[in-house]
Parts: C-alpha cells; structure tokens; sequence
C-alpha cells in the first residue's frame, strides 16, 4: 500500500476470487494466467480504488528439457544398456523410443537389443508446462557376436590310411572355417573328410568365423 490521506483500512482484490484486509498482504498465485488487482483505501472521509489491469502475470511450469546417457553405446547381440534421464525441468513422465520398436515409461530403463543393427533412440519427458524430445540418431550399434568353434570327429585312432569325417558344431552361426588337419594340410569346407596317410599323432584346430 502507497496510499495517500492515511487510510486506516484497505481491502485488496488479487483477481484470482481472494482478498485480503491487511495493508501489505502477501498472496499466492496458484494458477498460471494475468490477474487484474484493485485496493480500496477508507478512512474516516470516504474511499477510493485503485484498479491495475492484467497487474500481475504468472506464467506456467516451463517444459522440461530432455536428455539422457547411455552406459554402453555398441557391443554385441544380445545387448543390454542402461539408459538414464539426465533431463532438466522436473519432468513426471518418461517415454522412450529405442529404434527396434520397443518403448518404455521408466524413468532409467534397461533394454536388451537382440538383433545386430544400428538403432535411433529417443527420449520424450513430459511435466505440466509441456514435454520436449531428444533424438540420438544411429546411437546404439549392436553387433554379431563371433561364433564359438566347436567341432568332432568320427574317429579320432586308426591305421594309414585314416579317412576322418570332421563335423562343425561351432554357434553362433558362422559363415566360413578353416581347418588345419595338423600333417600341413587345410580345408574351408564346413564338413570336411581329411584322410591321414602317414602314421603319427596330429592336432586338429578349426577357426570358425
């Protein structure tokens, strides 16, 4: 109150449905939008009102500022990251998008990629004031994992000539091997029969790839 004329009571109007008869209130706004204010001065000689059109301003929650981290960004099939929220602005809701068309609501969720591939991810976080969106384009790669070799033998003893079927037990669906019978000769075949022509001990290896 900067009346003039000593007033002895005031009656404040805030433009929101609540008043107020003290001099120097203080009011809370709770609800976003412009607010028209009015005091009435009295004193023993009368009244009089001031009335301040669109005064006072309260604006909304700001939106939230999306952003996140990721603990791993490449690795092979099948790949688990732990994504975390780093967004600004006190977001309430949480939707991500991890390119391989699954979505989550968590906050920090962990999501396994099955399939080699690179994959866009997007976080959209949401509060009262409104929701923003941060894309990572081609931001998790996930790659084939290599095959573990694994191989038998029909016959592993036997006299010259030793004619050994080799069979390819590898996982990991490899695409190509190479075998080293262990008397100098090779083989890519995936399913080889190598004959020994000469007696001896021989170590066998298989790289699969």
């Amino acid at each position: 109150d900067t009346s003039t004329g000593s007033p002895t009571s005031w009656l404040w109007s805030f433009g929101d449905g609540e008043t107020s008869t003290a001099q120097n209130p203080i009011h809370t706004y709770t609800t976003p939008g412009t607010y028209t204010v009015s005091l009435t001065a009295t004193n023993a000689g009368g009244s009089s009102t001031e009335t301040k059109i669109d005064y006072i301003t309260v604006e909304g929650q700001p939106a939230p500022i999306a952003a996140f981290t990721a603990n791993v960004t490449t690795g092979p099939a099948p790949l688990a990251v732990q994504f975390t929220d780093t967004s600004t602005g006190s977001p309430t809701s949480w939707l991500w998008s991890f390119g391989d068309g699954e979505t989550s609501t968590a906050q920090n969720p962990i999501h396994t990629y099955t399939t080699p591939g690179t994959y866009t991810v997007s976080l959209t976080a949401t509060n009262a004031g409104g929701s923003s969106t941060e894309t990572r384009t081609n931001y998790i790669t996930v790659t084939t994992p290599p095959p573990v070799a694994a191989f038998t033998a029909n016959v592993t003893t036997g006299p010259a000539p030793l004619a050994v079927q080799f069979t390819d037990i590898s996982t990991g669906s490899p695409t190509s091997w190479l075998w080293s019978f262990g008397d100098g000769e090779t083989s890519t075949a995936q399913n080889p029969i190598h004959t020994y022509t000469t007696p001896g001990t021989y170590t066998v290896s298989l790289t699969a790839t």
